[in-house]
């Protein structure tokens, strides 16, 4: 029963976004995502309006709307930043350093995805580590950095090694089992894989 209860609709419809994006259905994962942080406004619920605009922002990565993408991983930064919530925010500077990457900033997506490592690390979250790695492989082939791009691979292979037949992904949020979702990161030893690019709440 949903009646009266705005957080748990709010929850569903992120949960919905990211069952939708995973399915490349982009006008449905738009729609639920904001549906979803409207609710998440109206309820106060903050760090899931982080998650929504995360999420979402990976959605306009795919479509390649890229100022959109930026500006909601960059929201969603601010909210991560401001709850302390680090793997979070290595989530949301891995958004932020694709959308450079895509758009030919070399540097700057090099420093984001940097920035995202370094803040997985210190919260000792390696799955986290293993996600942001990839994305700086093209960037040292790009600029010629080869043996940087080596020392990148062997980590790269060293991190694979700790989830054996898996590739590592976002996100799993607590009372929706067998849901993949942004934000509610699920550790090892309780990880719930669903397949997608993005996570479930």
């Amino acid at each position: 029963e949903w009646v009266g209860d705005d957080r748990g609709r709010a929850i569903a419809y992120h949960n919905l976004g990211m069952v939708h994006a995973d399915r490349s259905q982009w006008e449905e994962a738009n729609r639920y995502f904001r549906e979803s942080h409207a609710l998440a406004v109206a309820t106060g619920d903050v760090h899931l309006q982080g998650l929504c605009s995360l999420n979402h922002a990976e959605v306009f990565l795919a479509q390649q709307q890229y100022d959109r993408a930026r500006a909601g991983a960059e929201s969603a930064l601010a909210i991560f930043d401001r709850l302390d919530s680090g793997i979070d925010k290595a989530d949301a500077y891995k958004v932020i350093g694709r959308v450079f990457r895509e758009t030919g900033r070399l540097a700057l997506a090099e420093s984001r995805l940097k920035a995202a490592i370094e803040i997985a690390v210190s919260s000792a979250s390696v799955l986290g580590e293993a996600e942001a790695f990839p994305g700086l492989a093209p960037l040292y082939q790009a600029r010629g950095r080869n043996q940087e791009g080596r020392a990148n691979g062997s980590r790269r292979c060293r991190l694979a090694s700790v989830f054996p037949g898996e590739r590592p992904q976002p996100w799993a949020v607590p009372g929706c089992a067998g849901a993949h979702l942004a934000g509610g990161r699920p550790r090892p030893g309780d990880r719930l894989r669903g397949g997608g690019a993005c996570g479930v709440y």
